[in-house]
């Protein structure tokens, strides 16, 4: 299992405003079950805080300034930079994978709606949500969508 720290580290790495539990699930290989789970835990030792419910209906989280701060500082010191560099590009791959339901959802392909488990972490409840209203997906996730991008424009 996951020690909590491990998932604080993580989450402390990906530099966003707030984030899904899916973000949690992706940046350690986690169902999302497993990765609710720890969140609460991370919620119950003030580590995170529960940013509200968006306008999907999904709960947010974020890390405040100095603990997201400190949690990327142990992350870094603890881990190496290709380790630190994985999990960002784990969480980003997910954020790219997931816009692509929207782009297909838009109309960008012609291809039928996924049903199932599509990558580690992401429950088919997640696609579902994305299927009901892209747009709004892509707003609320725009700061994901914009650290992923940054992501792939380093290379």
């Amino acid at each position: 299992a996951l020690p909590i720290c491990d998932l604080w580290c993580r989450l402390g790495l990906v530099e966003v405003p707030d984030f899904p539990a899916w973000v949690a699930a992706a940046s350690a290989d986690l169902s999302l079950d497993a990765a609710e789970r720890l969140l609460d835990q991370l919620v119950d030792h003030r580590l995170i805080e529960v940013a509200g419910v968006d306008t999907m209906g999904a709960v947010r989280y974020r890390l405040n300034y100095l603990t997201g701060l400190y949690a990327r500082e142990v992350a870094r010191r603890q881990w190496s930079r290709a380790v630190c560099d994985e999990v960002c590009d784990r969480v980003a791959r997910q954020w790219r994978h997931l816009a692509s339901h929207a782009y297909q959802a838009l109309g960008g392909l012609d291809r039928p709606k996924p049903t199932d488990e599509s990558r580690v972490g992401v429950a088919s409840r997640i696609v579902r949500m994305i299927w009901a209203d892209p747009q709004e997906w892509l707003r609320v996730e725009r700061h994901g969508l914009q650290f992923a991008a940054t992501r792939y424009a380093r290379g």
